[in-house]
């Protein structure tokens, strides 16, 4: 007898990579939050992500939103 094949499977389609624009914001965060989230990541992104600075880059980027 021959053997019949299962079609193969249908390939998942990866998700989008973020871009700038499409940090990743919630409906809980207040502008200041949203604002200090996105300020964060910009200081994280100029690092290449180098893991170990997360915590520097919100501080900073709170202190940022302060003094505006």
């Amino acid at each position: 007898m021959d053997s019949i094949d299962a079609p193969p499977k249908p390939r998942q389609k990866a998700s989008p990579k973020r871009t700038r624009s499409q940090a990743k914001i919630t409906d809980t965060q207040t502008p200041l939050q949203a604002r200090v989230a996105i300020n964060a990541y910009y200081k994280a992104e100029a690092r290449g992500f180098l893991p170990g600075y997360e915590l520097q880059d919100w501080l900073a980027a709170e202190e940022e939103e302060a003094q505006r």
